[in-house]
């Protein structure tokens, strides 16, 4: 990002974006995760553990005399500039480690691999969770502060996983970002399924074209159900001539809500019209 706030976009990642029509960039997150350094950073076998002694060297050489300053500046040069190059490196490295928003989806680009690319219209199931660090877990992981994390799980249409974690700087906008543009596609998807004959999981909650059930409970039929309710608290099912209902489910332990209530309606139409 430059001064005035603009986005600098490798070549390489503006290609792909615009090859998979992702659209207009909207964001940049920038890698904040631990890169190790290694000695692959410079092509070399030599651990940067071992050069990182050769500024040591380098120094004892030059406040010593006779054949141990030389023999300190002979040793210590080489592993000085080994060392500079590795860390040079490394840096490159971790600055190539981007994720970048589109309107249209994300590319991924983990250094000098090939940059992912992940289009809102080929994502099949999304998941966000977060979890916050609070100051006394951050001092016993010898983290500086307190943090909250984010975690993001995209499946694909060609079910392929992928994860983004913490590795990016404050990914928590993305969640809305990622839920808004791909909820339409995955009501779609599990709208298919179900007329598809497949039987579909919310979470702890199972329907399918004999019913909707859970483990514990096991399942009612369409025909028997008199109501099903879906809110805040969670999911309820009534059965036909019982006060009382027969199944229910905390919102928690529920996913993927909009494509559940979607999914229920059409239970529910398709229940009416075999009456």
């Amino acid at each position: 990002m430059d001064d005035e706030g603009h986005v600098e976009v490798p070549e390489d990642v503006a290609d792909v974006a615009h090859d998979h029509g992702l659209g207009t960039l909207i964001r940049e997150y920038r890698y904040a995760g631990t890169l190790r350094m290694s000695a692959r950073d410079v092509n070399t076998t030599l651990n940067p553990y071992v050069a990182a002694l050769g500024p040591v060297v380098l120094t004892l050489g030059a406040l010593t005399h006779g054949w141990v300053s030389w023999a300190g500046l002979a040793l210590g040069l080489p592993l000085t500039i080994i060392f500079a190059r590795q860390v040079w490196e490394h840096r490159r490295r971790k600055r190539l480690r981007r994720l970048y928003q589109y309107t249209g989806g994300l590319v991924i680009v983990m250094g000098d691999l090939h940059p992912e690319v992940v289009a809102w219209n080929e994502v099949d199931d999304y998941d966000h969770t977060v979890d916050h660090l609070d100051e006394n877990e951050a001092r016993l992981l010898g983290t500086p502060d307190e943090r909250t994390y984010h975690s993001h799980y995209i499946l694909t249409t060609a079910r392929v996983p992928l994860e983004i974690h913490s590795e990016f700087h404050d990914t928590g906008p993305l969640a809305e970002a990622i839920e808004e543009a791909v909820l339409p596609g995955i009501i779609r998807n599990h709208r298919a399924r179900f007329a598809a004959g497949e039987e579909l999981e919310f979470g702890d909650v199972r329907i399918g074209p004999r019913g909707i059930g859970t483990d514990l409970a096991g399942t009612v039929p369409w025909g028997d159900v008199d109501r099903v309710e879906v809110d805040d608290d969670g999911l309820t099912v009534h059965r036909v001539g019982l006060d009382t209902p027969v199944i229910e489910v905390d919102a928690d332990d529920l996913d993927h809500i909009p494509a559940l209530e979607a999914v229920l309606a059409d239970a529910s139409r398709q229940e009416d019209a075999s009456r």
